[in-house]
């Protein structure tokens, strides 16, 4: 007989095969989720009360939940169900990996015993795994106290998990490309200090050391403000790090390159092709006709979907989506409204449902965030396999996907402000890697660069990376002179508006231009490699 397998990292589920079983509703649910977060442990008949009703359990609380048990045991195999009795109360129990929550805490256990043992690789593969076994919110849609508690503890688990492979992104030299990730985990975490961390160590690694040292500022003041605290020790020791230029806050050499990912295969729209904006006003299109996509809230739930294609989505999230902190009576019943709409504008299929929430069925090549993704990632790949000339037509593409300086647009709310920042950290640091890319592509003019770049450090003379590659441009340019006094200019505004010396970027390239240019001059000593 086929196993079933359970779902606690989202909606709860099972399926035998590839069939999902019918649970029923949400407090026989609870029971379920209670039996399988005791991990084969028994549960009491109290233990599960409370579970369901918490301190104020109706009169008929035992004969319901024998009722709710045997529902489960039929739908989940009837005489052979994982369900069984014990005196006083039931047990449920599975192999490790039928349930993805026990799933997850293993492959997280296995990187830990991997990162003790010196292989950060393989503990980076398996934080992937566990964080893609993630559907959404877990235990979604479930009510209760008991349920409530649980739900924050599997959330606090996944952020664990989440800083500790960004974490191994930051060792592997990946710094430019985590700033955008940070920056929405902190919008979202404002006082988690491992993610403001990492945030201020991807900053400075990536040429931002302004921006780095303004966030730990701004924790800093958060911390007083919000709880009459000041920064724990990581964060005053990486601060200190930073203003002292501590060589060791890098890695020493780059990551690896990686292979090139394959080119993905276009989704096949089954009668029409029905495509979603995001990086611009929101919108969708169907066979070139725009399709409306109803109120501000209307839209606003729509991106929430969006911005997590194939991931459920808890009505919860939802409601706080549209209304924030200040939801009405009766916001369910509004989303799920909102929800029917969208379905009979963009087809029924688009957006699917479950008990605790709904999903955009919907492949990323059809949304423009997916395809730029996709396209920026295929970039990165290749210029980190020496090839930066095939790297410029994927860079082009993914930048002409951006309409306007507004993503979102037209979607309200500090869920749409939270994300707008992100996607516009991410439109910055592409356009940065399109430029370095442009950089090192062998008898590329550099001329379009170098004027891009000195409106970009124009517009923000703080930033390091602009600057190293502005110096970069004009070195590739025949103007050395000019790059050296572009160093000297960024080392003044830092020195005077906030105290510190150069970053290690700049300080790097500085030297490899003062050697080219030595040896212009008859000096013959080596040089070093001057690439973005």
């Amino acid at each position: 007989m086929t196993m079933f397998r359970f779902s606690l990292l989202g909606p709860v589920r099972a399926w035998q095969g590839g069939t999902e079983a019918d649970l029923g509703g949400p407090q026989q649910q609870v029971v379920l989720a209670a039996l399988l977060l005791r991990e084969g442990t028994p549960a009491t008949v109290d233990e599960l009360i409370r579970a369901v009703w918490g301190e104020d359990p109706p009169p008929t609380a035992v004969g319901t939940i024998r009722t709710y048990v045997s529902r489960l045991r039929r739908v989940l195999g009837g005489a052979a169900s994982p369900i069984r009795s014990l005196a006083g109360g039931y047990v449920l129990r599975l192999p490790a990996e039928a349930a993805d929550w026990t799933v997850f805490r293993r492959r997280v256990a296995a990187a830990h015993i991997a990162r003790r043992d010196g292989d950060p690789r393989a503990a980076y593969t398996a934080l992937v795994e566990a964080l893609d076994l993630w559907q959404g919110c877990p235990l979604a849609g479930l009510p209760g106290e008991h349920v409530t508690a649980h739900r924050a503890r599997l959330s606090e688990a996944r952020l664990f998990a989440l800083a500790d492979r960004i974490s191994l992104d930051l060792e592997f030299g990946r710094h430019a490309a985590q700033t955008v990730e940070l920056a929405l985990l902190v919008a979202e975490h404002p006082l988690h200090e491992r993610f403001r961390e990492l945030s201020m160590l991807a900053l400075y690694g990536s040429g931002r050391q302004a921006e780095a040292l303004a966030g730990f500022r701004d924790i800093q003041r958060r911390l007083r403000a919000e709880l009459g605290l000041t920064p724990g020790p990581g964060l005053r020791a990486l601060h200190h790090r930073i203003l002292t230029a501590d060589p060791a806050l890098l890695p020493a050499t780059p990551a690896a390159p990686e292979p090139v990912p394959p080119v993905r295969k276009p989704h096949r729209a089954a009668a029409t092709d029905l495509r979603f904006t995001l990086l611009g006003p929101l919108g969708a299109v169907r066979d070139g006709v725009p399709l409306p996509v109803g109120t501000p809230q209307q839209r606003a739930l729509l991106a929430a979907l969006l911005l997590r294609p194939g991931a459920v989505v808890a009505v919860e999230e939802l409601v706080a989506v549209v209304w924030g902190t200040r939801a009405p009576a009766g916001a369910g019943a509004v989303v799920r409204t909102y929800v029917s709409r969208l379905r009979k504008t963009l087809g029924a299929a688009t957006v699917t449902g479950t008990s605790g929430g709904y999903t955009a069925a919907i492949a990323p090549d059809r949304i423009d965030l997916g395809v730029h993704r996709d396209l920026v990632t295929r970039a990165a790949s290749l210029r980190r396999a020496g090839r930066p000339a095939a790297a410029l037509p994927l860079y082009g593409t993914a930048g002409a996907l951006w309409r306007g300086s507004e993503p979102l647009g037209g979607v309200p709310g500090e869920f749409a402000v939270a994300q707008r920042g992100m996607l516009r950290e991410l439109r910055f640091a592409t356009e940065l890697d399109a430029l370095a890319a442009a950089l090192d592509a062998p008898g590329h003019d550099p001329a379009p660069a170098l004027a891009r770049l000195r409106s970009l450090v124009a517009r923000h003379p703080m930033l390091e990376r602009p600057r190293e590659l502005l110096m970069l441009a004009l070195t590739r340019s025949g103007q050395p002179a000019a790059a050296l006094a572009a160093f000297d200019d960024g080392r003044n505004l830092l020195a005077d508006r906030l105290g510190v010396d150069p970053g290690p970027g700049l300080l790097r390239i500085r030297h490899t231009i003062a050697a080219v240019n030595r040896m212009s001059t008859g000096d013959r000593r080596p040089a070093g490699v001057l690439n973005a």
